[in-house]
């Protein structure tokens, strides 16, 4: 059974034949590629980009010291590991070799085994200083998309601090699409309740409305078409176009959306409570003062009929008014109290909707309507 072709390539830059051959025959279990002068040598490192090159110094039309600083200025072929393989036996003649950009150094006198070896062990440095290169590579990729969902998860969080002052469908559409805005993506909004539409482009087409309406089968998210993707939320649903790979990131503001319209449809059923409080305090105010005036009337009469008192002079109508008007003040100040505390239920309701300088951008006027302008328009986005 013969022995399995080692999958490096290996290239041979020498002029001396007998030289070659001993290495091509030495090198029997690589990929081997051969240039007998320097100038072709390094036309062939840039073509085949070996992953090592052995090279001679002394050949006639250059020197390997001249070749070896051509191929180290090439971006392609400047890593390539080089073995410098002469006669010259000097320590000098080594030093210039590594000064040049080699990486080792051989004679020609060395045995095959030492040749072997040597290239070898520059190969296997030479797939660890790759692997190291790819794994640091690796690492600033996941570092790059960290930071850019650090950055996006920023911006989400920034959403859910504005969504928090929103107090209508309206207002929190226009949150949200300034926040897909900062995404770099565009979308369409349907709240379910209310069945209402919105568009950051200002129009909903027929097509998207259909199928924001008629969602049941695509589950919680679906993904369609150019990198469009459709949310499915219990109470909103969004169509998402230039997604890229914001899927998980506008899940995160779905989220988000659906917490802030829970919050805002309590914040809506709290209002509608307290103006319910105060127009009943309003008619029970009214009634009550009716009905006071009413007593009066009616306690004067039965006095009068009883014969206890024949009839009341101005006097006795003062007198009269002033033991029985403190029975009628405490609910009258029961029922102001009501309205203070209702007024100032809805004083704070409505600093609630008034966001901070830091968030107003998210604010800005986009223009969107709850109809497309044509009937038949049913291009998305």
């Amino acid at each position: 059974m013969g022995v399995a072709l080692n999958t490096s390539k290996i290239l041979l830059i020498d002029d001396d034949e007998p030289h070659r051959n001993f290495l091509i025959n030495s090198l029997d279990n690589y990929e081997v590629l051969v240039a007998e002068k320097g100038q072709e040598g390094i036309k062939i490192a840039q073509s085949e980009i070996p992953d090592l090159i052995i090279l001679d110094i002394v050949m006639e039309d250059m020197d390997g010291y001249k070749a070896c600083d051509a191929i180290r200025k090439f971006e392609r072929t400047q890593s390539i590991p080089i073995l410098f393989y002469s006669s010259i036996k000097s320590l000098e003649g080594r030093l210039k070799a590594y000064d040049f950009g080699g990486n080792d150094y051989i004679c020609k006198s060395a045995a095959k085994e030492e040749l072997l070896a040597k290239v070898e062990a520059l190969l296997d440095c030479d797939n660890s200083c790759a692997k190291i290169k790819q794994e640091a590579q690796t690492s600033n990729e996941i570092l790059q998309n960290l930071q850019r969902e650090s950055s996006e998860m920023y911006i989400i969080s920034k959403f859910i601090q504005a969504s928090q002052f929103c107090y209508d469908n309206e207002t929190l559409a226009k949150v949200a699409f300034n926040c897909l805005r900062k995404l770099n993506a565009r979308g369409t909004l349907f709240f379910r309740r209310d069945d209402e539409f919105y568009s950051s482009n200002g129009t909903v087409p027929r097509l998207e409305k259909d199928i924001l309406m008629h969602d049941e089968g695509f589950g919680r998210i679906h993904s369609f078409g150019a990198k469009r993707v459709v949310y499915n939320w219990v109470s909103i649903s969004m169509l998402v176009k230039d997604i890229g790979e914001k899927i998980d990131v506008l899940a995160h503001l779905m989220d988000a959306l659906e917490t802030a319209t829970r919050s805002m449809n309590s914040h809506s059923s709290l209002v509608t409570q307290i103006i319910r409080i105060e127009n009943e305090n309003r008619q029970l105010r009214e009634q009550l003062a009716d009905t006071t005036e009413k007593s009066k009337l009616g306690l004067k009469a039965q006095l009068i009929d009883s014969g206890l008192i024949s009839a009341f002079d101005i006097q006795d109508e003062q007198d009269f008014d002033s033991i029985i008007e403190p029975y009628g003040d405490d609910l009258a100040s029961f029922f102001e109290s009501m309205d203070n505390n209702a007024l100032k239920i809805r004083q704070l309701l409505g600093q609630s909707t008034t966001p901070p300088e830091e968030l107003q951008e998210f604010f800005n006027d986009l223009e969107f309507n709850k109809r497309p302008k044509k009937a038949d328009e049913s291009v998305l986005f």
